[in-house]
């Protein structure tokens, strides 16, 4: 799975530069490379994969809209 993109709180997946224009250019997702990936949630600072499998993993953070609570994760498996 590719991504690209603007890379806030890690949404991408993998670690990029910004002042080196890594960010729009497509870069392969860290530690699912083996993963058959079928389906993608992107949102503003997240994003998830379904796998054929049935596995979900996700990565990027989570804001809570009406709570202070902040979700982080970095290319994790979801149980």
């Amino acid at each position: 799975m590719y991504t690209w993109g603007c890379n806030d709180e890690g949404a991408l997946g993998r670690m990029t530069s910004s002042s080196g224009g890594e960010e729009f250019t497509a870069g392969p997702v860290q530690d699912i490379d083996t993963v058959n990936v079928i389906m993608v949630s992107a949102g503003d600072s997240h994003t998830m994969a379904l796998s054929d499998q049935g596995t979900v993993y996700g990565w990027g953070t989570y804001r809570v809209m009406f709570s202070p609570k902040l979700i982080q994760c970095t290319a994790c498996l979801c149980e």
